[in-house]
């Protein structure tokens, strides 16, 4: 549990420096492309996203349940050697296919905008990029964190620095965005390649390949109807509302669900490499069944602290007419730790290599999303939109764990789980009392947040931590203490 909570801390530093590089981009992109150069950077980005998910045919994920099967370090190079070939099979294939029709597709979609050499530069990096989320997977699946964030760190490094000599000194403007993009990227992909060499010489297997496929393939449609989930909202809000409303929900889409997971990530990255190891120890469903609940602890204190915080933050990050996205920002808090929780609750679904059950579950919370938005936006307006994103987070988390315990039951602890749920809705109850009894305004809004450290005083009040939490958490509460008397 230690180590979960370590590798969950080192991975979440990578994850605050991505954030990081983006805001370090992001100046440099506005000062020297204009928006259109902008807009065209972001659809070639989302396309080889999309190009890099339809590629690896769901493979990255059976990847990291299929590596801890293997029973010694042979089978290991063999998956990762077979996984490799493949990848590079199928993307290189690709990229030759599109290369003769790259003239026309430039012509189509951005109107022949964009150097010849930028888009063949993007089109390199697809491959490239698939090399290194492979080798990142190997690292996590290694439980290699400090050697994952390092990785990320010096790509960010080159990355920035690269992107400024191109664009600032030599001029290059959004070729040299993707130049820096793909010779960074390149660099990494071989430096991975080189490594795997040695240590598998990339051996590769039929039987491996068709174990890959079989369990990858169901998140390809999955993917699908996760799109539906997080999007329908938008086109019927466009529908039925004003591009205003749009405008609302958008904003608080990304503080509600969007940041929740980002804070989540770091712990997820951990989990699977820890579920896997440890699922088939003795104390195995005990052990991931408190992991579960330190997992469901960390959502809902983040989902809180969004929540409560939104009020006093979206003005300091957006201009008046988006103030009032702060009242559409507690729902889809609550829809984003629905959405973090069904990452763990499917545990049983990985451990049971019934992947071929994940469409059926996201398609009916598409199918939720749809008709929930079909009939409560027309009359409820962003309110309709949110509260259908609780309904289809919500039943994408409950057919998960319905399906999941058939495979492998975690030993839940409901009561505390529960504790966790009365806690936070009492704490967030607090919240509001300024505003109806108090002051209003800023300092309202200042004494709101006085809930945040209310939820664990509540939950250390009614019997939540265990003896061993409680030492651990009384130490930290005096290190800071000690520190300035030493």
């Amino acid at each position: 549990m230690r180590r979960l909570v370590n590798h969950s801390l080192v991975y979440g530093l990578g994850s605050a420096l991505s954030a990081a590089g983006g805001f370090i981009l992001l100046p440099l992109y506005t000062h020297v492309l204009d928006t259109a150069e902008y807009g065209v950077l972001e659809l070639l980005n989302r396309i080889g996203d999309v190009m890099i998910l339809v590629f690896f045919l769901g493979c990255r994920q059976a990847y990291l349940r299929l590596y801890y099967d293997q029973p010694d370090e042979p089978g290991r190079q063999v998956l990762t050697g077979t996984m490799i070939l493949f990848s590079l099979a199928i993307s290189l294939s690709a990229v030759a296919v599109v290369l003769p029709v790259l003239g026309i597709v430039d012509q189509q979609l951005l109107g022949s905008a964009v150097p010849r050499n930028a888009l063949y530069l993007a089109l390199l990096w697809v491959p490239l990029e698939m090399v290194v989320n492979i080798g990142l997977s190997f690292l996590q699946a290694r439980m290699r964190p400090a050697l994952f964030v390092m990785v990320g760190f010096l790509r960010l490094v080159g990355y920035v620095g690269l992107n400024a000599w191109f664009l600032y000194v030599l001029g290059w403007s959004i070729t040299g965005v993707f130049a820096a993009q793909t010779i960074i990227t390149g660099a990494v992909a071989c430096a991975f390649l080189v490594y795997f060499v040695q240590w598998s010489r990339l051996r590769a297997s039929v039987d491996v390949l068709r174990q890959l496929l079989k369990l990858g393939l169901p998140y390809l449609p999955t993917t699908l109807f996760m799109y539906v989930i997080a999007n329908a909202d938008r086109l019927f809000l466009t529908a039925s509302t004003s591009l205003s409303a749009v405008g609302l929900y958008a904003l608080s889409f990304k503080l509600g669900i969007s940041l929740t997971m980002l804070f989540l990530e770091p712990i997820l990255r951990a989990w699977w490499p820890f579920l896997y190891a440890h699922y088939q120890d003795a104390d195995g469903p005990l052990m991931l069944g408190r992991a579960v609940t330190l997992f469901a602890l960390a959502a809902v204190a983040v989902a809180l602290t969004i929540a409560v915080s939104a009020p006093l933050v979206i003005p300091l990050i957006a201009g008046e007419q988006y103030y009032d996205a702060w009242r559409y920002v507690p729902p889809l808090c609550v829809a984003g730790v629905f959405y973090g929780l069904q990452h763990v609750a499917d545990a049983g679904i990985l451990i049971g290599k019934k992947t071929s059950h994940k469409p059926f579950i996201f398609g009916a919370a598409a199918v939720v999303s749809v008709v929930g938005n079909a009939l409560l936006v027309p009359r409820l307006g962003i309110n309709g939109a949110a509260l259908t994103a609780i309904g289809a987070y919500g039943v994408l988390l409950y057919l998960t764990h319905s399906y999941a315990v058939r495979y492998y039951r975690m030993t839940l602890e409901r009561g505390r789980l529960a504790l966790i749920v009365c806690g936070a809705v009492l704490a967030y109850l607090l919240s509001l009392v300024p505003g109806y009894l108090g002051p209003q305004g800023r300092l309202g809004m200042l004494l709101s947040l006085g809930a945040i450290p209310a939820f664990p005083l509540i939950l250390w009040v009614a019997g939540f931590f265990t003896p061993e939490e409680r030492r651990m958490l009384s130490g930290f509460a005096r290190l800071p203490w000690a520190i300035r008397r030493n």
